[in-house]
């Protein structure tokens, strides 16, 4: 592969949240995994601070999940962390590898703070990134900028599809923009949900409407009070109609109309 080194067994890390984390180093830093070759996370958060000392002449990779990376797939995971450093990433700080770098079904929430290179997902890449069906809310700290997926790739070597920002800021050519109504009404919800794509299923999120602000990896929308609540239900296709018989199957197809409008 031509790298140093041979995977001969991928490291999974699943079902972890870190909350209130505080990891602070040189080098590479990351709220799960300082360094990771070969791994998968699914199903993964950390909120708190994951911070390396800024750029001094050394190396410096900072991510909310791992700081310097190889081969990797995240997936269903979000930051909602404060990343600081130099290269600093809401999910990984650096990565060079032979084989795709994959996250898919995950939002960033986090602040990058950096004085360097920053993105919302990826700080610095050098290998091929596929990041697919998921999107940001977090910012870059100190001038308010809203950041970029990717910090730094090389020419040809990232896809991007089906990601979604709050900006204004049009020359973001990397993904949808989308506004703050269409995040907390269900819209954005709606829109991941309906992908399906390359053996990634969107079904995984949702959204409680009236409580959750933006989506979560529910994997279902619910409509009402805490006390009394419907989860929407997608109706059933016969001969090209929706076939609604129920209030569950109503407010589902409420959420396939509202996304059609794109």
């Amino acid at each position: 592969s031509g790298e140093p080194w041979e995977v001969l067994k991928k490291a999974v890390v699943k079902n972890l949240g870190l909350i209130n984390a505080s990891f602070v180093g040189k080098g590479a830093v990351g709220g799960i995994a300082g360094g990771a070759w070969g791994a998968v996370i699914t199903n993964c958060y950390v909120d708190g601070a994951v911070y390396s000392n800024l750029y001094t002449g050394g190396l410096v990779y900072t991510g909310g999940l791992v700081g310097n990376s190889g081969p990797l797939e995240i997936s269903n995971s979000r930051n909602l962390a404060y990343v600081g450093g130099y290269y600093a990433g809401g999910f990984v700080g650096n990565y060079d590898g032979s084989e795709p770098l994959t996250i898919v079904n995950s939002y960033n929430a986090g602040t990058i703070s950096s004085n360097g290179t920053y993105g919302a997902f990826v700080g610095f890449s050098v290998g091929k990134l596929i990041i697919s069906n998921s999107f940001n809310v977090g910012e870059k700290s100190l001038s308010r900028e809203k950041l970029l997926v990717v910090g730094h790739h090389g020419r040809d070597t990232l896809i991007v599809d089906n990601y979604f920002y709050v900006d204004s800021w049009a020359s973001n050519k990397y993904g949808i923009n989308i506004d703050e109504k269409e995040l907390k009404d269900g819209t954005l919800a709606q829109r991941l949900r309906n992908y399906n794509k390359d053996g990634i299923d969107g079904s995984v999120w949702g959204q409680w409407l009236g409580v959750d602000d933006i989506p979560q990896l529910s994997g279902k929308f619910v409509v009402g009070s805490s006390t009394l609540n419907i989860v929407a239900k997608t109706p059933s296709v016969v001969d090209g109609c929706y076939q609604i018989g129920t209030t569950e199957e109503l407010y589902g197809f409420g959420f396939i109309a509202n996304a059609s409008l794109y």
